[in-house]
């Protein structure tokens, strides 16, 4: 297969994952900096409360990584565990973006949608899903007090928004 043949099953990123901020795509990560690269993949994740972006962020893989590697055992396991079993449900959905990955019901006022991305492009294969903030709220009854206070402090020194109770950034 071709490149051009390999790029004929990209679509550009939905504009619902474009920054707030520029209108556009992220071009970089929202923690180190770095400008993403053509075949890097990263993830994005935005907050929604009635209507209007809460946080926003697009994270590397390598600072991704370096964050989930300080979150305690238990808690990753918990949230993998509950994560797997509904990331495999939002294929179920005519759109992913448009009900709770976990519950199955319509979003609501607070929301969050998450998703992989590589370079430029959405890839089809690669897991987009939206969780309501009901739901939220039980994965982060998931964590551990450190792992609650790390993600404190990731909401304090990336997202800029100190005291961010709800919602819990879920990618990290």
């Amino acid at each position: 297969m071709s490149s051009d043949d390999a790029d004929d099953t990209r679509k550009p990123i939905p504009e619902r994952f474009h920054s707030f901020e520029t209108g556009r795509p992220f071009e970089a990560c929202s923690v180190c900096s770095r400008a993403f690269g053509e075949d890097e993949p990263y993830m994005i994740e935005k907050a929604f409360q009635r209507g209007e972006t809460v946080y926003e962020y697009a994270i590397c893989q390598g600072c991704h990584d370096g964050i989930r590697a300080e979150l305690s055992e238990e808690s990753k396991k918990r949230i993998e565990e509950h994560l797997g079993e509904a990331v495999g449900r939002a294929g179920l959905f005519d759109d992913p973006l448009e009900r709770c990955v976990f519950s199955g019901r319509e979003l609501g006022d607070e929301y969050l949608v998450c998703g992989l991305f590589v370079g430029r492009w959405m890839v089809p294969d690669l897991p987009r899903f939206a969780i309501s903030g009901e739901e939220m709220e039980k994965l982060a009854g998931l964590l551990s007090k450190t792992t609650r206070e790390r993600l404190d402090e990731f909401t304090d020194d990336v997202l800029g928004i100190p005291g961010l109770t709800n919602p819990v950034p879920v990618l990290v």
